[in-house]
């Protein structure tokens, strides 16, 4: 994966001229990865981003899924109250349209992908997202 290539849309080629979203990046998982959007939820970014200073914590909540499942499910583990429980998602990513006036049109509500192409922490978001019944929950928290 080391030498793998992303086009402009962060999707690695296959190798048979088909391509996939990257779910970790070229390099594997990257400390700097957040780029939050409209989302109040720098505490959970800022939280994902130091547990993913080590990869295999991430890769334990993925389920040690190490690439994008191309039905666009997953499933991720979180501890509650010290009990494991599975959060089932796709990969459907809410976005805002400002209309037809706006630069930037459409803007997705959490997480972008990040600069290297990876999109585990956008998926992660999701996944927190749906343990905490909707995005809005994640809105002005705290990361301890």
């Amino acid at each position: 994966m080391e030498n793998a290539k992303l086009n402009s849309y962060g999707m690695l080629n296959k190798g048979d001229g088909t391509f996939k979203p990257s779910l970790f990046g070229p390099k594997g998982i990257q400390v700097r990865t957040s780029e939050q959007s409209m989302l109040g939820d720098c505490w959970f970014l800022s939280s994902a981003t130091a547990v993913a200073e080590t990869p295999g914590r991430i890769h334990e909540i993925f389920g040690n899924t190490m690439e994008y499942n191309d039905d666009g499910a997953f499933q991720m583990y979180f501890y509650v109250r010290g009990e494991k429980v599975a959060v089932h998602i796709d990969d459907r990513i809410p976005y805002t349209d400002f209309g037809p006036g706006y630069v930037y049109r459409y803007q997705f509500i959490n997480n972008k992908m990040s600069q290297d192409g990876a999109w585990w922490l956008v998926l992660l978001e999701k996944a927190m997202a749906k343990l905490n019944v909707n995005y809005s929950n994640l809105n002005s928290g705290y990361a301890c």
